[in-house]
């Protein structure tokens, strides 16, 4: 009985009793890892539609004949819809709207609560908020620690964490 080639059904068993556990782990972890990217997707779009809105008011973007305006985005968490934040131009909202964006599903806003709604309004020229500081916070529907907050603080600097 020398020198045997091949593999033992004992082997075969046990690589095919691991592939089976890493596909189930795979299987459990893959939706909330998805939903975890989503919410950085949100709170990365959000930073970014703010700080457009915040350069369009800085440079002044689409004045009309003699008129200065600000630029805002507004936060809306309806209780019977997804959350939504759209930009737009003008003294209050809804003024003109410029882009409308809806949370991804299973992202909520946790602030403005729900029901409620805020505005962020930028200066114009100084591109400075309105409000000394104002934020925003998502959160995955199904797991509230997971929280982003989203800040514009009162020099005008808008980051996430």
């Amino acid at each position: 009985m020398g020198n045997q080639k091949g593999m033992t059904l004992i082997e075969i068993l046990i690589s095919l009793g691991l592939l089976v556990i890493f596909g189930a782990l795979t299987v459990i972890y893959l939706p909330n890892y998805r939903v975890g990217q989503d919410l950085d997707f949100d709170a990365k779009n959000i930073v970014a539609v703010l700080r457009d809105a915040q350069q369009r008011s800085i440079t002044q973007d689409s004045i009309t004949a003699g008129s200065v305006e600000q630029w805002g985005v507004h936060f809306e968490n309806p209780s019977n819809t997804t959350g939504f934040y759209q930009a737009f131009r003008g003294t209050s909202y809804p003024g003109t709207i410029i882009t409308y964006n809806i949370l991804k599903p299973g992202i909520e806003f946790a602030d403005p609560a729900t029901g409620a709604s805020t505005d962020i309004f930028f200066q114009t020229i100084s591109g400075i908020p309105v409000i000394a500081s104002s934020s925003v916070k998502i959160r995955i529907k199904n797991d509230p620690t997971k929280l982003k907050t989203i800040t514009v603080n009162a020099y005008g600097a808008i980051r996430y964490y």
